[in-house]
């Protein structure tokens, strides 16, 4: 007579049944997870384009004057050719490039706080995304913000400062537009 062990195991088909069991639990779940991680990346970008929409009439509030030059025409950052770093580093208070000494800031106020993963190497700053995000400043003071053509939204009146990021496609201009996550209107 044959005598049972005490611990029984499982057997090599039970545990690969277990297994599939998990991996199919687990592709379902996958893409839950990929739409959640998606709507707050979406959160962050639109808490962001206010944020900066912000810290940029604060600074016009305390200098009466934007943080680089006052040039016409209007001026647009963060699009190829002309990062936002530099205007960054004057909200930031951050005392290199233009705003080397505090020369732009001479009050030294932080009117921005942002986290380092929102930096890229160029002292840009970035939405989710890992692309700049679009500043555009009314310079002229007519009341009237021109973003530059290149990024397809044209003049908003009744503004001085609006921000926008790319998304989640990260392409500028043309029917991208429609992607973008602004400070101008409820995406």
């Amino acid at each position: 007579m044959k005598q049972k062990s005490k611990f029984q195991g499982f057997t090599l088909i039970e545990l690969l049944v277990v297994i599939a069991i998990i991996a199919i639990l687990g592709g379902l779940l996958l893409p839950a997870v990929s739409k959640v991680r998606q709507k707050g990346y979406e959160t962050k970008a639109r808490t962001e384009v206010k944020a900066l929409e912000a810290a940029l009439k604060q600074f016009l509030a305390e200098y009466g004057r934007f943080p680089l030059d006052n040039s016409q025409p209007d001026r647009t950052y963060g699009i190829p050719n002309s990062g936002n770093a530099d205007l960054m580093r004057v909200l930031r208070a951050n005392p290199s490039g233009p705003n080397a000494g505090h020369a732009l800031n001479p009050r030294r106020i932080s009117f921005i706080e942002i986290n380092d993963d929102s930096v890229d190497g160029n002292g840009n700053f970035i939405d989710p995304w890992n692309n700049q995000y679009v500043v555009a400043v009314d310079t002229r003071f007519d009341g009237n913000v021109s973003f530059d053509n290149s990024t397809a939204v044209g003049t908003l009146t009744g503004r001085n400062v609006a921000v926008f990021s790319r998304g989640p496609r990260g392409l500028i201009g043309g029917t991208n537009a429609v992607n973008y996550i602004t400070s101008w209107k409820s995406n």
